[in-house]
């Protein structure tokens, strides 16, 4: 096998690796990784515009603002001022969510699930 076929298998592992995880993460959390790479930025950052966000977590702005939306709608998170792109406002994340944040992706269906109950 030449080093181009050696790169398209290595790529196509990984990318496969990643829709395992990204499914086992939507059935074990109710989140997509989008929305919890957004939450755990929102954590992080503090005080943020959407386009800030959108650079941290490499999405256009148009599908930030469309996974916040869908996260307050679920009572998820509140910061309705993120909408305006040049404004700053400091978005609240529910009680449950900072421990989901802080999760690696390597904790068990059950440590999950835990961390959404508390």
């Amino acid at each position: 096998m030449n080093s181009i076929e050696q790169v398209l298998v290595a790529l196509r592992r990984v990318i496969r690796a990643t829709d395992l995880h990204s499914k086992h993460l939507a059935k074990t959390t109710g989140l997509t990784a989008p929305q919890v790479l957004l939450l755990q930025a929102i954590r992080n950052k503090g005080e943020v515009t959407i386009g800030e966000l959108a650079n941290e977590v490499s999405l256009s702005q148009a599908t930030v603002t469309n996974i916040l939306d869908r996260l307050e709608k679920r009572g998820l998170y509140t910061g309705s001022a993120l909408k305006q792109i040049s404004a700053k406002c400091m978005p609240t994340l529910q009680k449950r969510l900072p421990k989901l944040c802080a999760m690696p992706p390597s904790h068990s269906k059950t440590s999950l699930l835990a961390s959404l109950v508390t």
